[in-house]
């Protein structure tokens, strides 16, 4: 099997069959584009990392970033859990294996406790009449005979979504470890093996199935870490599933969802007076279900909006489009001053006045490059800024701005 090392929105010349340029076009983590050699494609990737199997190859996705600072990121916009400078530096280098380590510093500890164990339904046929009696399903699978029936009832043990997800994830962390020769990874194996012992009792997902919902309680709290990073493994905030056909496989960290979940987590945990709000939408047109507008975050307080900000995952560019967008949503929420807070140094803040409308867009920069404990410092200093506005607004409580449609 051929191993490509790409990068982080890198570009590269490769030689690929036309199949597996089409199979690495259809996971939407790069375009390819056939070069002006026969047999070679122009690669250009997206802000993503991971790794992805397609027919006879395995592509290799570094990130930009240190996979330990990298990892940090990732953990504490899924879970919150905050590595500590130990872990990050003894990070495995490659990032699957830094996946899995991760992984099992959350889960192992936990299902030694003891594997969660709860009450989960089932349904299927039966030769006895056992917990409710499914009527459509009898009479559409057994419609003029007595027996067997359709049944639905509840069974306890460990079959349930929590164990499901958390064996999910080992599986496919267990398929994407690869490069046997390396002691260190089979120690993970290994030790993925033994989490899937202790599950294997448990169902496994069918192909393609949607990841079973779990509640957090007070019964599964050792556990909610893990699960939450395992929801990340398999579909989770910034971590997704490559799309496309069987013979395309593996995983991908979508980065600019992994930065706003954490940008999103960090300035929520800043206060306790106001609540942060990712991706909401606002009705623009009244009576109209489209156009929407839908900030990366809103900050709301006592009920009412007084902060907005965008995420961007890239080094500041002030391009029109991006302005446009901020002012729509300061003029849309009766707000001064709207943010955007980009992926990449910018001391100081900048503010940008939008000509004389007395809306300014404020733009904060997160340097990534530094070590991954200061990204809190950072934050505290932008939070500070983003929620000076709830205490500048003076004007009355006004309903949002909505524009109306008129026939003529």
């Amino acid at each position: 099997m051929r191993v490509i090392q790409l990068r982080e929105a890198g570009h590269a010349v490769v030689s690929l069959t036309m199949q597996e340029a089409r199979h690495l076009q259809q996971t939407g983590a790069m375009t390819c584009s056939p070069g002006s050699v026969p047999g070679y494609f122009e690669v250009q990737v997206k802000n993503v990392c991971g790794i992805i199997s397609a027919g006879s190859i395995v592509v290799e996705i570094a990130p930009k970033l240190a996979v330990g600072e990298l990892m940090w990121l990732v953990t504490y916009a899924s879970t919150g859990v905050r590595l500590d400078e130990d872990t990050i530096k003894a990070a495995p280098t490659r990032l699957a294996d830094a996946l899995a380590e991760v992984f099992l510093l959350m889960v192992e500890e936990p299902i030694r406790q003891g594997v969660l164990r709860g009450y989960w339904q089932h349904s299927g046929t039966s030769s006895v009449l056992r917990g409710r009696l499914q009527v459509s399903e009898q009479l559409a699978h057994h419609y003029d005979r007595l027996f067997p029936f359709e049944v639905s009832y509840s069974e306890f043990g460990m079959d349930i979504a929590e164990n499901q997800i958390l064996r999910a994830a080992s599986l496919k962390l267990l398929r994407s470890v690869s490069d046997p020769s390396v002691a260190h990874n089979e120690e993970l194996k290994h030790r993925l093996r033994r989490v899937l012992r202790y599950l294997a009792d448990v169902r496994d997902l069918p192909e393609g199935a949607a990841r079973p919902h779990w509640q957090r309680s007070a019964q599964n709290e050792r556990f909610w870490c893990g699960i939450e990073f395992a929801e990340l493994v398999l579909d989770g905030s910034g971590l997704s599933a490559v799309n496309g056909t069987r013979q395309s496989v593996g995983f991908i960290i979508t980065l600019w969802k992994v930065f706003e979940a954490a940008v999103a987590r960090a300035l929520q945990e800043s206060g306790s007076a106001w609540t942060v709000s990712a991706q909401k939408q606002f009705r623009l047109i009244q009576n109209r279900s489209d156009p929407l507008i839908r900030p990366d975050l809103v900050v709301e307080s006592k009920g009412r909006v007084v902060a907005v900000a965008d995420t961007k995952y890239k080094a500041p560019q002030f391009i029109s489009s991006d302005l446009f967008q901020l002012f729509t949503y300061a003029q849309y929420l009766h707000l001064r001053r709207s943010h955007v807070i980009y992926a990449a140094p910018l001391k100081p803040a900048q503010e940008l006045r939008i000509g004389q409308t007395g809306v300014s867009v404020i733009a904060h920069g997160l340097d990534l490059s530094r070590p991954s404990h200061t990204f809190l410092e950072q934050m505290q200093e932008i939070a500070d800024v983003v929620t000076q506005d709830a205490l500048r607004i003076e004007a009355p409580v006004q309903a949002p701005v909505t524009v109306t449609t008129t026939s003529v």
